[in-house]
């Protein structure tokens, strides 16, 4: 799967999240909004980064603590 694919699958299943990725990464809501619903090839490498960062740190939320 290519890098695009795989933000946006990761954006459409944060879909109710985007105003916190947005707020989080600098990006607006438009801008995840047409890279999730793929009306963009591809993105600059300051947006690839800001979103790779997001998705790290979010799916260290998600993880549980190590007891």
């Amino acid at each position: 799967m290519d890098e695009m694919n795989v933000l946006r699958a990761w954006l459409t299943d944060q879909r109710g999240r985007w105003t916190r990725i947005a707020a989080d990464t600098g990006l607006s809501t438009k801008t995840l909004s047409r890279i999730a619903n793929g009306e963009v090839e591809s993105v600059n490498l300051r947006t690839y980064t800001k979103l790779r960062e997001a998705m790290k740190s979010v799916s260290q939320l998600a993880e549980p603590a190590a007891a």
